[in-house]
């Protein structure tokens, strides 16, 4: 129940709030850095820890439409512009516009809430405006070196703070009603787990790119592959059982194509020992951690579990999930199960079931007719290929794809005229993990997965406007 709030306090509490809104209006790149920390210190965190509100998750979307606004009004009076070399902002603006119009036949065709459906792309509208804030208002270093040294001192931060979170869950009741478990429950100053797995994995393969192709230290004086256990503590304690796989992966594919490039540093042979040893590490630090401890090893990576926990069906009740079943659909089955869905006609095949059709919008107070806690369709929207595809259809998807590999073009143009930028090998670092967790969560709804998309593409793009305004 909602106590009445007295008059003054109201009074003075709007005032404020207006003061500090003009001036985040008149100074954008302080907007910038709120943003920024709303972005990686999510305050969604108390919302599950401390049971307030909501609300306090949405706050960096209200400084986005602030900056959105105000960036609007530069534009207008000529203060800024996008000139035709700047060919990497355009392409973020054709892809927002495009997701938008996508959304908007989809769920007209569909009955859907359009609110809703235009709510679920504020991830994307949040990209567009990082990409534009950070490239003219220039809030962060734009070299290489600058950028992963941010990935990395983000990182770090996260220690202290899983590690408390951990000690919490362990040592208190909190776990009782965390399911016994620190998973869900420790993720950093990060909104939940799958944020804190996909920024934890690209911050170590681009430590690790960074020393493949230098091979001195990114921060002074400390060992790269010191660091990146320092980076990878973080994903010991959240109790995360595919980051460990995830981070093996990655780590191979950088070496694997670290060996077929010729300005490599690393030797072949030490190439090939890395590949032989740093996985044996990653193993060895999550089973001596965290497998050892917690689950059975043998169950865990028996493949009849792994394919039935992956397709299984969802628990139709609650009953389930109080007994301690998983009370949503695997993985593998919602991609399935979406596909199943938009293949019943035509249209629903090309623009999907409707946008926010299996999401629930607390902040709005509304969810998609696809949407179910529990029931056969729970958890339908888990994974952001099977999200998609069911709310945007294959249309969606392409759109998708197509704006991921346009960048992958114009990133390789600044690598062609700068090569020993490492333009593209960080760009594939933060691709393929984003691919790999496509397929485990809902990768790009989440801030801090726009935050490195969005310092990056603004990074390249700055570059390549140096590499043109030199060559004229």
């Amino acid at each position: 129940m909602v106590q009445d709030v007295d008059p003054i306090t109201f009074a003075i509490t709007v005032g404020i709030a207006i003061i500090a809104l003009i001036f985040l209006f008149l100074n954008p790149k302080v907007a910038v850095y709120v943003l920024f920390f709303l972005i990686i210190f999510d305050l969604g965190f108390f919302s599950r820890w401390f049971d307030v509100t909501r609300y306090l998750a949405r706050l960096p979307f209200l400084v986005a439409i602030l900056l959105s606004v105000k960036i609007g009004c530069d534009y207008t009076m000529n203060r800024l512009g996008i000139s035709l070399n700047e060919k990497i902002v355009r392409i973020v603006f054709k892809f927002t516009i495009l997701l938008v119009i996508t959304a908007t036949i989809s769920t007209t065709y569909n009955q859907e809430n359009i609110p809703l459906g235009l709510y679920e792309l504020r991830h994307y509208f949040l990209l567009f405006v990082l990409v534009l804030s950070i490239y003219h208002y220039r809030p962060l270093a734009f070299t290489i070196e600058g950028f992963i040294r941010t990935l990395v001192t983000i990182g770090l931060i996260q220690i202290p703070f899983v590690i408390l979170e951990h000690l919490l869950v362990t040592f208190t009741n909190i776990n009782i009603w965390a399911g016994g478990s620190a998973l869900d429950m420790c993720s950093g100053t990060f909104g939940g787990y799958p944020a804190l797995v996909f920024y934890q994995i690209v911050a170590i393969g681009s430590v690790l790119t960074y020393q493949l192709k230098n091979g001195k230290p990114i921060i002074m004086p400390i060992n790269n592959y010191i660091l990146i256990i320092f980076l990878i503590v973080p994903l010991l304690f959240s109790f995360s059982r595919s980051a460990m796989g995830f981070l093996i992966i990655l780590c191979l594919i950088i070496l694997l194509r670290n060996m077929t490039q010729r300005e490599s540093t690393t030797g072949p042979v030490k190439t090939l020992l890395l590949i032989v040893c740093l996985p044996i590490a990653i193993f060895s630090l999550f089973y001596f951690f965290f497998w050892e401890r917690h689950f059975d090893i043998e169950k865990e990576l028996n493949p009849n579990h792994v394919i039935e926990y992956f397709s299984r069906y969802s628990r139709p009740s609650i009953e389930a999930r109080i007994k301690g079943e998983h009370g949503v659909m695997g993985r593998a089955r919602a991609v399935t199960e979406s596909c199943r869905l938009v293949f019943r006609t035509p249209m629903q095949f090309l623009f999907g079931l409707g946008s926010g059709s299996t999401s629930e919008a607390s902040f709005l107070g509304d969810r998609g007719n696809y949407y179910q806690r529990y029931g056969p369709l729970a958890g339908l929207g888990r994974t952001h290929i099977s999200k998609t595809i069911a709310e945007l259809g294959f249309v969606g998807l392409a759109v998708l794809l197509i704006f991921f590999i346009t960048l992958l073009r114009q990133i390789r143009r600044v690598d062609r005229l700068h090569e020993s930028f490492l333009a593209t090998d960080i760009y594939m670092v933060i691709l393929i993990n984003i691919l790999m967790m496509a397929f485990y969560t809902t990768v790009l709804v989440s801030s801090i997965t726009m935050f490195v998309l969005g310092y990056f593409i603004a990074l390249i793009q700055s570059k390549l406007n140096t590499i043109i305004e030199r060559g004229s």
